[in-house]
This record gives structure tokens, C-alpha cells and sequence, in this order.
């Protein structure tokens, strides 16, 4: 019996060290692959001011979204059971007060005359700066002209990379095997937004039209060196010409003699010159690497930009995704 215990105590011991020998505790594997899909939109804040006059004459303003209208971005889910979320962007973008753009970079006008309302030079975008995304990214323009090569253009708000441009499927299985048996995180490198990396496009804001809004982001006046007969929104009941005329007669009793030659304005202009705008150009059957600002990694692949085939109106672009 002692005999039979020392041999099965060598036998218990081998097997330890052999499967020691096979298993390398520094090399996990990859989390196991969870393929799931989404579709995204393409973002348009568009709005259509239409001013009504009441029985007594009084104009008032309501504004409509355009048929392409969609204010949401996409953010990857923290468990598996998910396959995303679409949030919308209704803090900054409003279709009941007209705001359909948000400030790259804005100044206040001096205190001592705004104190009680205070209203602030603007640049304005029709789409968030990358940082600014409510999510993971927006689908910031799709381009259909070729209808055999349509190319979506998508702004990240974390880290990305280009990984591949082959992968033609919208298979599952294909996406794991490719996931489990060709992708390596550590061969690529991801950079806030994509900047500088394949496929990476830079975007400028135009600087030179500077806009006038409130505390609320209600654009009072689009574009100061012209302003039109458009009513303003937010609380004030004038057009753009008599605000920006209460404006700058405000500004000249307090010494400010021209606007524009004012150190804010050259500040402002830099300040939003200075801001990093990144699109990624992305075509059916590109895959990249993202890391979302909660530092959760995803293999991403595009599978289908196109164009709703009723009335033709709304812009899409779908992909399938995994945990990495």
C-alpha cells in the first residue's frame, strides 16, 4: 500500500508539472469573442426657422427639423448583454429652441455690461469637436456617389487605429475567426481621435464667422458682421439687426469703440483654430481598434453605409464589434 502511494504521489506530480509546463499564466488569452451589431445614422441637427404672426400681428418663431434630422451618436456598451446605446444630444441641440449648432470656442462679452444677461462671441459647428461627443462617435457625413464605393466619415471621441481593409463579410463566425487568429492588440498603437493615422482627415472650423450666443447656447445672432432681419432666439423679442445694434451701443458707452479689434476676438478665432477635429474615412470592410475613455478595448468592422430605401432620406452606417 505504501509502495502504491509513492507511486501515485510521482505520477500526481508529473502530470502538475507537465501542465505547469503547458499553461503561461503572463500570456491570458483573449476575452472570448461577442460578436454583436449596430447601426448608426448619420448626425444632422438641421433646422428650418419659420416665423408665424399671431391675430394681432406679433411674429413668433417656430422651428422644424429637417427630414434628415438626427441628433444621436453611438456609445459601446460595458457588458455583454448590450449591443450599445444611441444617445442624443439634446443639452446642447434643441428643435424647439433652433439650436442646431454647438460652440467650438467661445468669449464672453465684458461682464460689466452683460452682468445680469450675459451673452458670449462664439464659433459655431454644425457637429461636436471629437472631445465634445456624447458617446463613442458620431457619423459626421456619408458620401453616396459612387454607389459601388460609399464612404462614411466617423468622429471618435477615444483612441483608434486602422487594422484592416479586407475583411468583405458579414458573417460572425468569419469576424471571431478573424478576431481570435489574425488580430494582436499590441501591433497597433491607438492615438486620441485616429490623429495622424491611416485614414485620419483633419477638419478646420470656419473661424471667420463669429456668431453671437447666450448662456443657454441659443444663437442669437448668426453672424455679427451681417446681421439680417432673422428674430433672434432665446428671451430676447428682436430681430438681429436691432439686438446687435443694443449690443454695440452697449459696448460703445462702455469705451469698446470696435469689436473686432478686441484682444477676445483674436483669442477666440485662435482658441478655435487650435481645436483638433478628426474624421476617420471609413469604407465597407475596414476594421480598427478602439479604445473608449473608459479604457475598454473593441475590434470594430464595417459592414454597410447606405441609404434608406424609403424616400431616400436618412444616411446609415453599420458594423459589428467585439470586446477586446
Amino acid at each position: 500500500m505504501k509502495t502504491q502511494k509513492i507511486i501515485l504521489f510521482i505520477l500526481l506530480s508529473y502530470l502538475f508539472i507537465s501542465c505547469c509546463d503547458c499553461l503561461d499564466e503572463t500570456e491570458p488569452p483573449k476575452p472570448f469573442c461577442s460578436p454583436r451589431e449596430a447601426t448608426v445614422t448619420k448626425f444632422d441637427p438641421t433646422l428650418i426657422q419659420v416665423v408665424l404672426q399671431d391675430e394681432n400681428g406679433n411674429d413668433s418663431i417656430v422651428y422644424y427639423p429637417t427630414d434628415a434630422y438626427s441628433i444621436h451618436g453611438f456609445e459601446f456598451p460595458t457588458s455583454k448583454s448590450s449591443s450599445g446605446n444611441l444617445p442624443i444630444d439634446n443639452g446642447r441641440y434643441s428643435s424647439e429652441a433652433g439650436r442646431d449648432r454647438v460652440a467650438i470656442a467661445q468669449a464672453a462679452l465684458p461682464d460689466g455690461v452683460f452682468r445680469q444677461f450675459p451673452v458670449f462671441l462664439a464659433v459655431l459647428s454644425n457637429l461636436p469637436a471629437n472631445a465634445d461627443i456624447n458617446g463613442d462617435f458620431i457619423i459626421s457625413d456619408v458620401d453616396l456617389t459612387d454607389p459601388n464605393d460609399p464612404v462614411a466619415f466617423v468622429r471618435f471621441k477615444g483612441w483608434l487605429d486602422f487594422v484592416d481593409d479586407n475583411l468583405f463579410s458579414e458573417s460572425s463566425q468569419d469576424f471571431c475567426d478573424y478576431y481570435e487568429n489574425q488580430f494582436e492588440p499590441e501591433d497597433f498603437s491607438p492615438e486620441r481621435f485616429g490623429k495622424d493615422k491611416p485614414r485620419a482627415i483633419t477638419r478646420n472650423p470656419n473661424s471667420n464667422i463669429i456668431s453671437l450666443i447666450d448662456s443657454r447656447g441659443n444663437i442669437l445672432i448668426e453672424n455679427i458682421a451681417n446681421p439680417t432681419i432673422r428674430l433672434t432666439g432665446g428671451a430676447y423679442n428682436l430681430n438681429e439687426i436691432q439686438l446687435w445694434g443694443q449690443i454695440t451701443g452697449a459696448l460703445l458707452g462702455s469705451g469698446i469703440v470696435n469689436i473686432f479689434n478686441e484682444p477676445l476676438v483674436d483669442n477666440l478665432r485662435n482658441e478655435s483654430e487650435n481645436k483638433v477635429i478628426v474624421d476617420i474615412q471609413v469604407r465597407i470592410g475596414d476594421a480598427f481598434y478602439y479604445q473608449s475613455m473608459r479604457g475598454k478595448g473593441y475590434l470594430i468592422q464595417f459592414q454597410n453605409i447606405a441609404e434608406r430605401n424609403i424616400n431616400g432620406i436618412k444616411r446609415r452606417v453599420s458594423f459589428m464589434f467585439t470586446d477586446i
